[in-house]
């Protein structure tokens, strides 16, 4: 019984290791090899240059390198090594196949790959970078070289060849490398110095955010640092000028009054001022000063101005409305169109854009060309179209509120209505409405023997 006990006991411990190296070895990808080239300059910048060559065991969207520009130094100090961090600022970022950059507090992202395409197998990525080192203010009164090659990438780094070109001559007994994890560091990293080369290769791969890091110790005068912009006598001027700009302000117009920016109000291309009107909703909030500014906007235009007030009032809020709506419909003039039909669809949403809204032009996805190119040949060329966007702005752009000028409308879709007979072009990043229900609200509205309107609550 005994000897069933341990054969048993035996035969999990296989199945548990064999289990544990197969999920080990579906990382997502591994690092084949990793070429590191950095140029060291006299002002302390570093200009970086990573080639990888990656194997992807399974599908992925993209591939992230992530750059810290915090640095977890050791200070030799009297009392020991003591960790310090030290912010090295990255900026011009280059890389083949670049998808986006992303940064946040400590790090920055940087994602490779192809747009639409999942990367497998076999892949190769470049990526140069400059970082702008300080001077570390060591208690020697020295200065050092200190940069980590692989930053707790969560993959195995197989192969690693760096190179550092340093702008002059050092003593080569101060260069040190290190690899491993924080509290468990080990000597896998090579060094050879030739001239002003710094070279070496790793002797066993780099296991999951394992880092591989190297120091070099410089006298006080090797780097010639930049010194930093002493701002604290402009910041003292813009102070006071702004200041006096408050001063000014509230002197001039009182802490009692209050500004309204005009409303600009103008006809639409090819249509006069007697041919256009203007209906706002009157709120509890809008004060008489407010009103009036509206008003005289649209007296400079040359139309006529009607507020509604139905969600206060009900029917008598909207009587003002109705009567001018009446009013206009014993006038006749002439109908305009915004486009001819006959024109192709792109075209059509082109003349919205510039004739009506006021834009520069549109820019269409290639999802968009691709299926206006289809309506048009399925024979929905001829409809007319209309433009689903943002309510907040004439452009497609919800931050650019009102009527802003010199936009472009970004179209990323097309959506042909056959039954009702128009097409549709989506702007910006406005969300389509969702399916209505079966039965609308308009089937419970109703007027009674009163003559009031029920149902709509």
């Amino acid at each position: 019984m005994k000897r069933f006990i341990a054969s048993c006991i035996v035969l999990v411990a296989l199945f548990t290791s064999m289990f544990s190296v197969s999920l080990g070895a579906r990382e997502a990808y591994t690092v084949e090899n990793l070429d590191i080239t950095i140029h060291v300059q006299e002002d302390g910048r570093l200009l970086v240059r990573e080639d990888y060559d990656l194997n992807f065991n399974y599908y992925r969207s993209s591939f992230v390198r992530t750059i810290t520009p915090t640095c977890h130094v050791p200070i030799q100090t009297e009392e020991g090594v003591v960790y310090q961090d030290y912010y090295f600022p990255i900026t011009d970022i280059q890389c083949d196949r670049l998808l986006s950059i992303t940064q946040n507090q400590d790090s920055l992202s940087v994602t490779m790959g192809d747009r639409d395409q999942t990367l497998t197998g076999r892949q190769s990525f470049t990526v140069s970078y400059t970082v702008q080192t300080t001077d570390l203010h060591l208690p020697e009164g020295t200065q050092m070289l200190y940069w980590t090659f692989v930053t707790s990438m969560d993959t195995t780094v197989e192969h690693l060849h760096y190179e550092i070109h340093m702008p002059k001559a050092f003593d080569p007994q101060e260069v040190f490398t290190s690899t491993g994890k924080y509290g468990d560091v080990k000597n896998t990293l090579s060094t050879q110095v030739s001239g002003n080369v710094i070279s070496g290769d790793l002797s066993q791969p780099l296991q999951d955010n394992e880092l591989a890091t190297i120091k070099v110790n410089l006298p006080n005068t090797y780097f010639t640092f930049p010194q930093p912009l002493d701002v604290s006598l402009c910041a003292s001027v813009l102070s006071g000028v702004l200041l006096l700009a408050v001063l000014l302000v509230f002197w001039r117009f009182g802490r009692d009054r209050e500004v309204f920016v005009d409303v600009r109000s103008e006809p639409p291309k090819d249509l006069g001022s007697a041919e256009i009107g203007y209906v706002m909703n009157r709120y509890a909030s809008d004060t008489p000063a407010e009103i009036d500014a509206v008003m005289r906007g649209v007296e400079r235009a040359g139309a006529k101005a009607v507020f509604t007030d139905v969600f206060l009032k009900g029917g008598e809020g909207g009587k003002e409305l109705a009567e001018a709506v009446c009013a206009a419909a014993e006038h006749t003039s002439p109908l305009h169109y915004s486009y001819d039909l006959n024109d192709p669809i792109e075209k059509k949403i082109a003349d919205v854009v510039r004739n009506v809204y006021g834009g520069a032009g549109v820019a269409f996805s290639d999802i968009a060309r691709a299926k206006i190119a289809e309506a048009e040949a399925r024979g929905y060329g001829k409809l007319p179209v209309i433009i689903a966007k943002t309510q907040y702005s004439l452009s497609d752009d919800a931050g650019l509120l009102a009527r802003p000028a010199g936009f472009t409308v970004r179209v990323r879709d097309i959506i042909v209505k056959g039954g009702a007979e128009f097409v549709v072009a989506v702007a910006g990043s406005i969300m389509l409405m969702p399916g209505l229900g079966a039965h609308p609200a308009a089937e419970h509205i109703d007027v009674d023997e009163k003559g009031e309107i029920v149902g709509l609550s």
